[in-house]
Parts: C-alpha cells; sequence; structure tokens
C-alpha cells in the first residue's frame, strides 16, 4: 500500500510499530517509489457540530451577529446581545446536536 503524505510516511518510519513493523515500512516504500507525495493529506472531516466555520461581528453597542456556514445545509445566522450570550450560544454550538432524553417511564400501577 502506498503512503498518502510525506507526514505519513515520515510518522511511519519514526514508529514502524504502528503499521506492523520494518517489513511493511519497506512494502510501503515499495509501493510509493517514483510517487509525488503531498505533503499532508487533506482531510474531509466533519465534525459533530456540522459547522465548517463560524464569523462574528462585534458591534459597537456590545452587541454581535453570529453566523455559521454549515457542511450541510443553509447557513446560519444570529444576533446575541452582549457577551455572555455570545459565549452561552458558542458553547451549545460547539457542544453538537443534543442527544435525545430517555422516553420517560410508564407510571406504575397498582
Amino acid at each position: 500500500m502506498p503512503y498518502e503524505s510525506q507526514a505519513q510516511a515520515g510518522f511511519f518510519h519514526e514508529h514502524p510499530e504502528k503499521v506492523g513493523g520494518e517489513k511493511v515500512v519497506k512494502e510501503w516504500d515499495a509501493a510509493t517509489k517514483g510517487k509525488h507525495l503531498p505533503e499532508r493529506k487533506h482531510m474531509k472531516h466533519k465534525n459533530k457540530h456540522g459547522m465548517k466555520h463560524t464569523h462574528i461581528t462585534h458591534h459597537p453597542d456590545g452587541s454581535h451577529t453570529v453566523e455559521h456556514g454549515m457542511h450541510e445545509g443553509e447557513p446560519q445566522t444570529s444576533a446575541k446581545v452582549n457577551d455572555a450570550d455570545l459565549m452561552s450560544h458558542m458553547q451549545e454550538a460547539l457542544a453538537g446536536p443534543a442527544e435525545a432524553a430517555p422516553a420517560p417511564a410508564a407510571p406504575e400501577t397498582a
């Protein structure tokens, strides 16, 4: 199997035990010989909160406009009245989607 980046090749040369030993590293070297490798492999990372970027505009009155660019769907924009409101919003947004609450237990009948 060829390496996917120069960084990966360097890591496995420093830590051959991570891929199965020196023999495997030599096999990967042979499979990669003559190929151009990027410095790093671009990862198609999808985080749990679904945002690819956030832009915050600070206004003179202390309020903020928060714009979230999403991996999927339309961008989300909201207004925050002060720093505390902004920080609360960011902590909730970075926590990701809330897990569904467990269904309440059925009342016991006697």
